[in-house]
């Protein structure tokens, strides 16, 4: 009988029904009983195309307004395992309802009920956590000695995706994970090499959404924040709005006024020995909101428009500049998207730093072709009283089964400057085991996108990369898979010789006595800086170990080249750590370190950075958490050891209904001068976003 199910639920369609007053209760109410239904029974690791451990029934009905899934797990004789600190068990709905076979929303509920959103781009090769819908879900644990069962439902409201009118088919996938085997299984399984991909998901069909309406989010923030600056104290007071406005399933309007600057999720303290620019990541929700639209295809190595750089930080610690307004319109159908983004910055005026009223503004627009791949074009422009920029790019994505093939041309023009950038990059499957992957880079003279966008090129730069890859999966034992590379690279800076490398690198993944993943690569060339030429050597690794309910990583990096911090020849190295304890069900440790170590050309040490950025959770409810967060700074030089600063918070976050969110949140940054330990930064801010939804 079984085997039977098992041979009908091969099949990659789910036929949609239409049912009303479905509860989201974590109970089997009578509706369900008529709903079309699939096994969610292949694994996709531990051991690939095997049966699943347990039997997982998912069905799916809708009503006028929302979409409904159900997941009935049947356990057997052993529990569900369900950890509000933790890993365990859980679920993941994934959706194309574009049918864009490019683009996916995921929403994932674990066994506790905690909830976690999310985009799928770039044909599942790339994800964006910082999506946020409003959809509901509820779980409940049948515990009998020879039957236990998990029960999850969730609602997701049409009002909530971008969709398609005009089709009833939509993409979907579904993920069922059981944290006692370490067991991850899917509906349609993935490629083993290449794992998910929007392109090659199931069929929701009959997908008929009668909503009418739109959805309007009203964001309002309040922060009181309080400053040291040169022994000068300030207590500012600040109030924001951001207001989306979902004009239609595919249209969607944003406005911004005085926006939040995000200090509850202060930047943790960032070093580079390299000679690029730190990149930080979008925290405010004005331009979080459809930033997927604004990327390059396959996320390019230049960005053409580098949201940071709106409201920057001045460089003299005056401050920020402020955002008064903004504005932005994005829309979004199957074989195209389009976003159209102004923002307006006021005057600010440091002790040795100014920056000027600007206007800025992004068009972009992609097209899909093909099965699922792209063309896209970007216009963006910054303009003050004294000078004004212009960045243009022009990029797309050539996508088939394996294979695939971005290109990225970006150029820069100013009163004072202009220039081009071109790039290309491949990857090719020649076989079952062996990919090549590909890519050159030019960059003009004159090429600068600094007052936009961010780029890891300079003017006059050129690069050529190519890398041949080999993995070979182990169908059974403790070894999951191995694999090795070969790579070479040639790079040229300005006007400056040419340089080259090699590159060898070696992968291996355990399954037992738990996952088990390491990586090495070592390299070296003849390398050129500075009038110097020289032979550069590196050891890159890592390895992450999930034993039980833990994570745990380590990985650093040690080399011989060019230090350009301190513009001198000489060994260096980095070391990173991260892990997640849980612990009595409700807490959880987490810790990220970083240490930078730097020597001099003779081998002599210099100086040992160090910080940790440590998080205390309590997890409260599935929907009510405190974190305690540190995130101090040492320094070790001429035999000393001395904490030069340390960032002390606390957040307290209760989502009490979908979307709608209160924070409380309190952060301190001390440094150490001469008169011991004086707080530079104070901020205090009670936050309150609250979603309506017609």
């Amino acid at each position: 009988m079984l085997f039977a199910i098992i041979l009908i639920s091969t099949y990659d369609t789910l036929t949609v029904h239409y049912a009303e007053g479905i509860k989201i209760d974590g109970n089997v109410e009578v509706q369900w009983y008529q709903a079309d239904s699939t096994l969610v029974y292949r694994q996709f690791s531990p051991y690939y195309d095997s049966i699943s451990t347990y039997r997982t029934v998912v069905k799916c009905l809708q009503d006028k307004g929302n979409l409904y899934f159900l997941f009935d797990i049947h356990t057997g004789g052993e529990q569900p395992i369900v950890k509000l600190a933790g890993a365990e068990d859980r679920v993941t709905v994934y959706i194309d309802p574009m049918d864009s076979k490019v683009m996916a929303y995921g929403f994932s509920v674990t066994a506790s009920n905690q909830r976690l959103d999310w985009l799928v781009l770039d044909d599942g090769r790339w994800s964006d956590y910082t999506w946020a819908g409003v959809w509901e879900s509820a779980t409940r644990v049948y515990r009998n000695g020879t039957d236990n069962r998990l029960v999850i439902e969730i609602k997701i409201p049409f009002k909530t995706l971008r969709f398609r009118n005009d089709i009833a088919d939509w993409g979907v996938q579904f993920r069922v994970y059981f944290q006692r085997y370490k067991e991850t299984n899917y509906w349609v399984l993935p490629d083993q090499r290449e794992g998910l991909r929007v392109s090659q998901f199931g069929t929701l069909t009959n997908v008929k959404p009668t909503v009418v309406g739109y959805g309007t989010e009203i964001y309002p923030v309040g922060l009181t924040k309080h400053t040291l600056y040169r022994e000068e104290k300030k207590t500012i007071p600040w109030v924001g709005l951001d207001i989306t406005w979902k004009i239609s399933p595919s249209l969607t309007l944003n406005v911004t006024g005085w926006p939040d600057f995000a200090e509850i999720e202060s930047d943790p303290f960032k070093m580079s020995l390299s000679k690029y620019e730190i990149y930080y990541s979008e925290r405010r929700p004005f331009f979080l909101e459809g930033k997927e639209i604004f990327e390059p295809s396959g996320f390019g190595i230049v960005k053409p428009f580098y949201s940071r750089r709106v409201g920057r930080r001045m460089r003299d610690g005056t401050g920020e500049v402020p955002i008064l307004g903004g504005l932005k319109l994005t829309g979004k159908t199957r074989r195209w998207e389009f976003g159209l983004l102004s923002a307006y910055t006021g005057d600010k005026f440091g002790d040795w730093d100014t920056a000027y009223a600007t206007l800025w503004n992004v068009l972009r627009y992609k097209h899909y072709i093909f099965t699922n791949s792209e063309l896209g074009g970007m216009l963006a422009t910054r303009m003050d009283k004294s000078s004004s920029y212009y960045v243009v790019d022009v990029d797309g994505s050539l996508r088939s089964t394996h294979d695939n093939l971005t290109y990225q041309v970006v150029g820069n023009l100013s009163h004072s400057s202009a220039g081009i950038f071109v790039s290309c990059r491949g990857e090719k499957r020649l076989s079952q085991e062996y990919t090549v992957f590909m890519q050159s880079t030019y960059t003009g003279e004159g090429f600068d996108i600094s007052p936009l966008g961010y780029a890891t090129t300079f003017a006059g730069d050129r690069s050529i990369f190519l890398f041949i890859h080999r993995m070979k999966f182990i169908s059974k034992g403790n070894l999951d898979r191995w694999s090795y590379g070969l790579g070479y690279s040639s790079n040229k800076e300005a006007n400056e010789p040419w340089c080259h490398a090699m590159y060898l690198n070696g992968y291996l993944g355990f399954r037992k006595p738990f996952p088990i993943r390491v990586n090495l690569s070592i390299g070296g060339g003849r390398s050129y800086e500075s009038g110097t030429y020289f032979w550069s050597k590196s050891l890159n690794w890592n390895i992450g170990l999930k034993p039980k309910q833990y994570s745990f990583w380590i990985g650093g990096y040690y080399g011989y080249g060019w230090n350009y911090r301190r513009n001198l020849l000489a060994w260096q190295g980095t070391l990173q750590f991260s892990a997640y304890v849980p612990f009595f069900e409700r807490f959880s440790l987490n810790p990220f370190g970083n240490l930078w170590v730097e020597l001099n050309p003779h081998g002599k040490l210099l100086q040992v950075t160090m910080t940790a950025s440590i998080y205390f959770d309590i997890i409260i409810t599935p929907y009510m958490d405190v974190t305690i967060a540190a995130n101090p700074v040492a320094v070790y030089e001429d035999g000393k050891l001395q904490l030069t600063q340390e960032r002390i918070s606390l957040f307290y976050s209760w989502e009490f209904k979908p979307k709608s969110k209160f924070y409380l949140v309190w952060n301190t940054l001390y440094i150490q001068n001469g008169n011991g330990w004086q707080p530079i930064e104070q901020i205090a801010a009670i936050k309150l976003r609250w979603l309506f939804l017609f």
